[in-house]
C-alpha cells in the first residue's frame, strides 16, 4: 500500500486585468492548494484569500501545517479543530474529493444534494471610470447577466450611463461603498426602472438603518454579503436584508453552506451561491449548490489567466454541470506541483 502524503503549495491567482473595487485594486489574490495522496487515489482542496479577509498566507499555513501533523479522515471531525474558515473549506473539499473518488461517487450523491444541469451566472465588470463605462459594456455583450461593481463617486452619473448603454438584467455591488451621502432615493429611481435584480451589501455593516432606507424605496433584493459571517448571523440578517450571499471560503465549505441554505429556507430569505477568486477546483465545489441558488456569481473562471485545475463548463454566462465522480475538477499537472 502506498504511503499517505499531504502536501500544499502557494498558487497565486492571476487577474486577466487589474481587478478594481470601491476599496482598491489589486493584481492577484494569494491562494493555497492542498493535496492528499492516498491508498492510490489523489485528493484536492483549495483556498483563496483575498486582502479583506483577516487571514493570511501564513497564518493558513500554520494551521495546515497543524493538520498534518495530526490528520483526521473523517470529515466531521474537523469542526473539533477550529480552523479559519478558509482553511476548513480547504479540507473539507481535500477529505470529501477524497471520499467520493474512494466510493466512486459524485458529490451529489455522496451527500444527496440535487443536481442541476445549467444555470446562468452572472459576469463581475469591475469598477471602471464613467468615460470607459460604454467601452467596458460593449466588450460584454456576450454575457446575458453582468454584476456591475460601483462605488459612492458620481453614483447617479455611472448608474445613468450603464442603464443606458446595459439594457439586460444585472446585479450591483458597492462592496460597502455608499454611505449617508449617497443618493439613494435618485438611485432608486434609476434601479427601480432598470433590469436591475438584486443589490449587494450596500452600505458598511454598522449602518443598517441606511440598508433599512434603502429597502423602504425599492423593491430591488437587498443581498447580504459582508454582513453575514455564520449561520448565527440570519435573525440579524433577516430584519435587514432579503438574502445572503454564500461563499465557500467565508462560511468555511459545502457542508456548512448546507446547514446555512437550510437555515435561511426556513427564514424565508434569498440564498446567493457567490465565490472569491478562485479556480475551477472552489467553482466546482460551488456549483453543487446551484439547485438552491436565487442568485449565482460563479464567474472567477473568466477573471483569471492561470486556473490550476480543470472541469468547471462555464461559457458567455452559462454554467453547464456534469455529474461527474466527486466534484469533477481535474487537476492541470503542467501547473501544479
Amino acid at each position: 500500500m502506498s504511503a499517505m502524503k499531504i502536501s500544499y503549495q502557494e498558487y497565486p491567482l492571476l487577474f486577466k486585468v487589474p481587478f478594481h473595487l470601491s476599496n482598491g485594486v489589486r493584481n492577484h489574490t494569494d491562494s493555497i492548494i492542498v493535496k492528499l495522496q492516498r491508498e492510490g487515489i489523489t485528493a484536492f482542496g483549495e483556498l483563496s484569500l483575498p486582502p479583506y479577509l483577516p487571514y493570511t498566507l501564513t497564518s493558513s499555513k500554520k494551521e495546515l501545517d497543524q493538520f498534518i501533523s495530526n490528520p483526521c479522515f473523517d470529515v466531521t471531525e474537523l469542526k473539533s479543530h477550529s480552523f479559519s474558515a478558509p482553511v476548513n473549506h480547504a479540507l473539507t473539499t481535500l477529505l470529501l474529493d477524497f471520499q467520493c473518488k474512494k466510493n466512486n461517487l459524485s458529490i451529489y450523491d455522496h451527500l444527496n444534494i440535487p443536481f442541476l444541469n445549467q444555470a446562468t451566472s452572472c459576469f463581475t465588470l469591475s469598477v471602471q471610470s464613467i468615460d470607459q463605462l460604454p467601452k467596458a459594456i460593449q466588450s460584454i455583450q456576450d454575457y446575458p447577466l453582468i454584476k456591475f461593481k460601483v462605488n459612492n463617486e458620481n453614483v447617479v452619473e455611472y448608474l445613468n450611463v450603464l442603464v443606458k448603454h446595459w439594457n439586460k438584467p444585472f446585479y450591483l455591488d458597492t462592496n460597502q461603498g455608499w454611505n449617508e451621502s449617497t443618493p439613494i432615493q435618485e438611485i432608486a429611481q434609476i434601479l427601480n426602472d432598470s433590469g436591475c435584480q438584486m443589490i449587494e451589501q450596500p452600505f458598511s455593516v454598522d449602518q443598517l438603518q441606511l440598508n433599512d432606507r434603502m429597502r423602504n424605496i425599492t423593491n430591488i433584493p437587498i443581498i447580504a454579503d459582508e454582513s453575514f459571517q455564520s449561520v448565527t448571523d440570519i435573525p440579524l440578517v433577516a430584519q435587514h436584508f432579503d438574502g445572503v450571499n454564500i461563499k465557500l471560503m467565508k462560511c468555511g465549505g459545502i457542508l456548512n453552506a448546507l446547514e446555512i441554505i437550510h437555515a435561511l429556507n426556513e427564514s424565508h430569505l434569498k440564498v446567493m451561491i457567490g465565490c472569491m477568486t478562485s479556480s475551477s477546483c472552489n467553482l466546482s465545489v460551488a456549483s453543487a449548490l446551484l439547485h438552491y441558488a436565487d442568485f449565482i456569481d460563479l464567474d472567477a473562471i473568466d477573471l483569471i489567466k492561470n486556473d490550476g485545475f480543470q472541469g468547471f463548463n462555464f461559457k458567455n454566462g452559462v454554467i453547464n454541470n456534469s455529474k461527474n465522480v466527486s466534484f469533477g475538477f481535474i487537476p492541470d499537472k503542467a501547473k501544479l506541483s
